[in-house]
């Protein structure tokens, strides 16, 4: 039997559109649905967060786009995307100053992340620095 991708994608599409709701985007919104309010104070909610402390943030957003770009092709984060405003995963990566990673950082507590997976990577130059300064910080904030 012979592979073919069309089948095993219009198989998917028509289970997909099974589970579809009408007027409801398939994505729910965790900050206002109350069906699934529980998953917002779920502790063990991991977010994963690319990041880099820099003075350069035009650079780490560049660089996040090369390090990350392959996300800005996959259909369920281009829904993401546009439905937080932003054009790229280069819009998302927390980037900055010490203070201004740290401001960024206090956003996803604010809005219930309660376990933090960063994804460190090289900016500039001196991209050894920019990774030892970046997980200077994080360690500075890990808790006990």
């Amino acid at each position: 039997m012979a592979f073919d991708p069309e089948v095993v994608h219009a198989k998917y599409r028509a289970e997909r559109d099974k589970r579809l709701v009408p007027g409801r985007t398939a994505i729910r919104d965790l900050t206002h649905d109350e069906l699934i309010a529980g998953y917002r104070v779920d502790p063990f909610t991991p977010y994963t967060e690319r990041g880099a402390v820099t003075d350069d943030p035009d650079a780490a957003r560049a660089a996040a786009e090369q390090a990350f770009g392959r996300y800005n092709g996959m259909e369920n984060y281009r829904r993401l995307f546009e439905r937080e405003g932003v054009a790229s995963v280069g819009d998302l990566a927390v980037v900055g100053t010490e203070d201004a990673v740290v401001t960024q950082l206090a956003r996803y507590a604010d809005l219930g992340v309660t376990e933090l997976w960063p994804a460190v990577y090289p900016v500039g130059d001196d991209q050894e620095a920019s990774v030892q300064r970046t997980r200077a910080l994080l360690t500075s904030l890990a808790g006990p």
